[in-house]
């Protein structure tokens, strides 16, 4: 089941793909016979129709590919996991895989960086709560490595940071598409669930300064 296969340890980080189609993407047999990927990645699929899958990675709409990392039970029941979502224009094999080995390559320079303060993925409350206190001025810190997009809703990238970086936002957030977007200084947004307000790290940790 979709437990399972997330709970494997065997490989660390999971590719999931939401889809419509009822057969498997040709494009997911392709990515999981990647010599750069397979070894650190397993690949499944999901039905558009699961409603739990869907509901607990906020799928809005398909096709759509998480990458998982970190999945476990906590001590009180709940499951716990860091997620990131491709949010690329176009679906394809080339744009896919570089995405995939971007953050692969990311995971084994630094696999704490998925996470810094939590091994959790932000919950619908924690969003809201966060996205309640962001406003122009705002330092935000990347839990793991993010992309900044150029404007909302076109989902172009702009730059990369790496996790632990900090950037400022210069609005207030805006929901587009079913995301909580900041828009950031200079320029372009962010997807608000990687970061986190610089006060609610622990205070021991050096964080490098980036934009």
């Amino acid at each position: 089941g979709a437990h399972a296969f997330l709970a494997d340890e065997l490989r660390p980080l999971k590719a999931l793909l939401f889809t419509s189609r009822k057969a498997t993407p040709v494009v997911i047999e392709a990515l999981s016979a990647d010599e750069k990927l397979w070894p650190h990645i397993r690949f499944g699929v999901a039905k558009h129709t699961d409603k739990e899958l869907t509901a607990r990675f906020q799928i809005t709409e398909v096709p759509k590919l998480v990458l998982v990392c970190d999945f476990h039970r906590k001590p009180n029941g709940t499951l716990a996991f860091s997620r990131l979502t491709y949010l690329g224009q176009e679906m394809n094999f080339l744009g896919l895989r570089s995405w995939l080995r971007e953050r692969v390559d990311a995971h084994l320079a630094d696999p704490g960086a998925w996470v810094l303060n939590s091994s959790s993925s932000m919950e619908d409350d924690a969003i809201e709560h966060l996205a309640s206190l962001v406003e122009a001025g705002t330092v935000l810190v990347a839990r793991f490595p993010a992309t900044i997009f150029t404007e909302p809703g076109s989902w172009d990238t702009l730059r990369l940071i790496n996790g632990g970086q900090r950037i400022v936002a210069s609005g207030p957030v805006q929901r587009v598409g079913g995301f909580e977007l900041v828009p950031v200084e200079p320029s372009g947004v962010v997807e608000l669930s990687s970061f986190a307000l610089l006060q609610d790290l622990p205070p021991y940790q050096q964080l490098p300064y980036g934009t």
